[in-house]
């Protein structure tokens, strides 16, 4: 794979912002929850005037968007439930990222080739079951942007321990990196996304007093840079 990519500017706040979260969340819940009563009174409208068929139209629409609720609700008590600063020990890079990989490989068997470099020795102390969820939740948006294969790479740049998860897939532009980070962005909603994962990523990097970059590869694909601080 090829290793050249873009200098990696796009670095977000380390400091997550609950209440903007909270805030777009309320929001996000809001649109379908108002979308279903406007569908379920207009349908009890049309039922009052015989026409029976468009009053089914709209229901089935109420009924698309108590699901969209639902995946938005499950989406945050997952988010809940990974950031959570239990079960901490301190292992290497390598064992943590390896660790992580073959539990999100039992998820995607046809998954993506992943291949190590550089030295993974360095330990870090970290909550490991929320890492491992958020490395694997970071391997399942690279294949489904389309990605084969994926290099995760060690490094040492003091103060920090550097892991890189770099992937061949469709890559973000711009404006869509810089916005990776903010709950509830996606470009899939359609596709019941609810756009929590590279907040999550964010989130959980900072609690753990590092810092999260993204930037692109010269092969079209997305750069995720993780900075740990070594123990």
């Amino acid at each position: 794979m090829d290793k050249r990519r873009a200098t990696r500017t796009e670095v977000t706040n380390s400091s997550h912002d609950w209440g903007a979260l909270l805030r777009r969340a309320s929001h996000d819940l809001a649109n379908p929850f108002n979308a279903i009563s406007m569908n379920v009174e207009f349908a009890k409208l049309l039922l009052e005037r015989g026409k029976r068929a468009k009053s089914i139209e709209m229901l089935d629409q109420a009924l698309a968007d108590c699901a969209r609720c639902r995946e938005l609700i499950q989406a945050m008590q997952e988010f809940s439930a990974a950031v959570n600063m239990h079960g901490r020990e301190t292992l290497s890079v390598r064992q943590l990222a390896e660790n992580a990989v073959a539990a999100a490989m039992k998820k995607h068997s046809d998954g993506l080739i992943v291949r190590y470099s550089g030295d993974g020795d360095a330990r870090v102390d970290v909550a490991t079951p929320a890492f491992t969820r958020m490395i694997g939740g970071l391997l399942t948006n690279a294949i489904e942007a389309g990605s084969t294969a994926m290099e995760i790479s060690f490094a040492r740049e003091a103060p920090w321990i550097v892991v890189e998860l770099s992937d061949n897939g469709h890559g973000m532009d711009a404006c869509q990196r810089e916005l990776a980070t903010q709950g509830f962005y996606t470009t899939r909603r359609g596709e019941g996304h609810a756009g929590l994962g590279l907040t999550l990523a964010n989130a959980l990097v900072g609690m753990h007093a590092g810092r999260l970059a993204l930037a692109a590869n010269t092969n079209g694909g997305t750069a995720v840079t993780i900075y740990l601080p070594a123990t």
